[in-house]
């Protein structure tokens, strides 16, 4: 089994309060149905401005914001050599076993990252089956808000290899303190830390088709840590240009930070 992703940004003054009028199952359930709604937006919305007719010159400017990548790059870091490199220096922690056998740019990445970041989130949602004995599984999530361990998580090789009309019945999120007092949209929002979950969901599948984009959460030698500064090795990422921001989920999170 991989190690356990995080998204830990941020915590809110008003978590005791907020946390307290979760507990519930209801209640939780009706903030994840709002999650997923914004979630979905969100999603779309990118969806949206990396096809054909969305994809101007403001989009592209803003994908190089964001990335500190231009969308016309070929992106290597799925290759074979680049994996190896990877494994080498920190044979450790998991990684993405899909290999990239195709030239593809940055845009056509995360074209394709965001479609099949839909086709999973399509398939989850709080539908409580009928059978289940846990409490606190509402649907694919665990209602976990009692703890303070961060926003949300998921292990990445829930997808690998796992036939994509089973995502249904085996995907599982963690929902922790973190997340419950988060604006539904924007910066730091519950919408941008699902997708940043999301996006840690291995590829399988013929050209990489199924699952999420297999990210990390960079830097990730020693393993998950709190006092990692995990946003601030996302922003070095961008600012040296490294083709890496397309593989650390909190580089990925901060493509969905939007508001609609």
């Amino acid at each position: 089994m991989s190690s356990e992703r995080k998204s830990t940004k941020g915590t809110s003054e008003k978590k005791k309060q907020c946390v307290k009028e979760t507990k519930v199952t209801n209640q939780f359930k009706k903030m994840m149905d709002e999650a997923l709604e914004a979630t979905q937006k969100v999603l779309e919305q990118r969806q949206k401005d990396l096809s054909g007719k969305g994809w101007d010159a403001d989009k592209q400017k803003e994908f190089f914001k964001i990335f500190g990548v231009e969308g016309h790059s070929i992106i290597t870091i799925d290759s074979e050599e680049e994996k190896k490199k990877a494994m080498d220096a920190d044979p450790s922690s998991p990684f993405d076993p899909y290999i990239e056998k195709r030239n593809i740019t940055a845009h056509e990445f995360m074209q394709e990252g965001v479609d099949r970041l839909l086709f999973i989130f399509k398939k989850i949602s709080t539908t409580i089956d009928e059978g289940n004995k846990d409490p606190i599984l509402i649907g694919n999530f665990f209602n976990k808000i009692d703890s303070d361990k961060g926003s949300a998580s998921v292990t990445a090789d829930q997808t690998s290899f796992l036939d994509p009309e089973r995502y249904a019945e085996i995907l599982r999120i963690n929902i922790f303190q973190n997340f419950v007092c988060k604006p539904l949209m924007g910066v730091n929002s519950q919408a941008s830390t699902l997708c940043h979950e999301l996006s840690h969901f291995y590829r399988s599948g013929e050209n990489g088709r199924d699952g999420g984009m297999g990210t990390e959460d960079m830097p990730t030698k020693g393993g998950y840590s709190k006092l990692k500064n995990y946003p601030t090795f996302a922003t070095e990422l961008k600012e040296s240009k490294n083709q890496y921001v397309f593989k650390n989920s909190y580089n990925i999170e901060r493509y969905f930070e939007i508001l609609l």
